[in-house]
């Protein structure tokens, strides 16, 4: 999955996810099992994280989240991943109460993940919770989500704001209201998801060599702000990487 499972991978026995689409919206949703506990981080895109243990369920806006939050033990976990279409109080945690519903259920294999997201995808609340939402992102900020995306997070607000025609603090503003982080937030966690995924696809480079292109200053930069939004490393990534690629 996209975003903040996809850096905790390693630490997850398994995930199922499925991507839905309807009225030009798309939400992507994943269940696992955590044997060993599970980070969370920072994501460009608000959602939902939904965990059971122990009996006890607690929900994560995960578009609140300032930095890298480890859960450590065994957990199940179901994720609701929205693109920016939806806005930023599209999945609020209130509206939740399905998916802790079905993560009380006892869970103690991977063969009942698949079920779960099952559930999650013909559950009628599922349905009502997503589509029929009115409070949609405003175009203008969905289209300066796309610039960043394609600029790698190194875009200006200054040239965000020119190309929209409207002002930088207005430019602040419009991301605030319908994604829940600023512009330059915004831009620095798809760096660190960009980042990412270059160690992911290819980790048999030297850590340095994933700074090219990325906007990073210097390597110190680049160390500190890869370990604020991950909670680790990038060296001890991508030897968690191998590591997992060897086993």
């Amino acid at each position: 999955m996209r975003g903040q499972i996809l850096l905790n991978i390693n630490f997850c026995s398994g995930i199922e996810t499925v991507n839905l689409a309807r009225d030009n919206r798309e939400v992507e949703v994943a269940a696992g099992y955590s044997l060993k506990g599970i980070r969370l981080v920072p994501q460009e895109k608000a959602g939902i994280c939904v965990l059971c243990k122990d009996g006890g369920v607690k929900t994560i806006d995960l578009g609140n989240l300032g930095q890298v939050i480890h859960i450590p033990g065994g957990c199940v976990f179901g994720v609701v991943e929205c693109d920016e279409s939806f806005g930023k109080m599209s999945l609020r945690c209130e509206r939740m109460g399905w998916l802790e519903q079905i993560l009380c259920g006892k869970v103690c294999a991977m063969e009942d993940i698949h079920n779960i997201v099952e559930k999650l995808v013909e559950s009628t609340a599922y349905s009502e919770a997503l589509w029929a939402e009115t409070n949609l992102t405003d175009i203008r900020v969905r289209n300066m989500a796309h610039m960043i995306y394609d600029s790698n997070g190194q875009i200006s607000i200054a040239e965000l704001a020119d190309r929209c025609g409207c002002t930088v603090r207005h430019v602040h503003r419009m991301f605030s209201e319908n994604l829940g982080t600023g512009p330059k937030e915004f831009a620095r966690i798809v760096r660190i998801r960009n980042t990412t995924l270059r160690m992911l696809s290819s980790p048999v480079g030297h850590v340095t060599g994933y700074m090219d292109g990325m906007g990073y200053s210097d390597q110190a930069h680049f160390q500190r702000e890869f370990k604020w939004y991950t909670g680790i490393t990038p060296g001890n990534f991508l030897r968690t990487i191998k590591q997992a690629a060897d086993t």
